[in-house]
């Protein structure tokens, strides 16, 4: 009984820490523009979003209301995850 809890602990706390909860650390996250337009159900097209029925909106213009960093250059929105 007791070798089945610290088998079930030493589970635990690896696929925490692969899942990045147990680092502590801070991480990046960064989404395709393409598909942050898409979830918005809209179409993506020149660094622009074109969600229907709403007016278009520039990458940068809908990264940045979700609190992101923009990059133009890839169409990649940035954020910090927080601990």
């Amino acid at each position: 009984m007791r070798r089945g809890r610290v088998l079930a602990g030493v589970a635990l706390v690896t696929a925490l820490m692969l899942a990045g909860c147990a680092s502590g650390g801070k991480g990046k996250v960064r989404l395709s523009m393409q598909k942050m337009c898409n979830s918005a159900h809209g179409t993506w097209a020149g660094g622009t979003c074109n969600p229907a029925p709403k007016s278009p909106k520039s990458g940068q213009a809908m990264c940045e209301e979700q609190g992101g960093t923009y990059f133009a250059d890839s169409a990649l929105c940035q954020f910090d995850s927080e601990p």
